[in-house]
């Protein structure tokens, strides 16, 4: 009885000693930041785009199925570049026509915006930043 209780003890002693600990919990991968509003990534802030010249217009919208793309000169609505676009196709270049600035007798205007609008309801909307574009290079 004494010699099965001593294996019985070796065999706990044993097993015990034996047990590994679990490993840690993974860390979850943190996802990489994912868009929650619609948003312009270029133009930025600041930004100087020239007459005659095109340049990548680059959004984000999230929900949207369809934007339309606006341009606003100083608090003036200066016409629609897109209708209807589709909201993933999230990029459109624009060449900005000679004399869009310097036809109206300005060297560059530093209050332009863009704007996204959700097609499905034109209310819904965001503006880009302020920027520049200048026809001062050309004269």
């Amino acid at each position: 009885m004494i010699r099965r209780f001593k294996l019985v003890l070796l065999a706990a002693i044993l097993s015990a000693g034996c047990a590994r600990e679990s490993p840690p919990p993974k860390q979850a991968q943190t996802p990489p930041p994912v868009a929650t509003h619609p948003e312009f990534l270029s133009p930025r802030a600041g930004d100087i785009w020239n007459e005659g010249e095109s340049y990548l217009i680059v959004w984000r919208a999230p929900g949207w199925d369809s934007v339309n793309v606006g341009v606003v000169m100083g608090g003036k609505d200066r016409g629609h570049l897109a209708f209807g676009r589709d909201a993933r196709n999230d990029t459109l270049l624009w060449s900005i026509p000679d004399r869009w600035v310097t036809g109206f007798g300005l060297m560059q205007a530093d209050n332009v915006r863009l704007r996204l609008e959700d097609a499905a309801d034109p209310s819904r909307f965001v503006d880009s930043a302020p920027f520049t574009v200048s026809g001062a290079h050309r004269i």
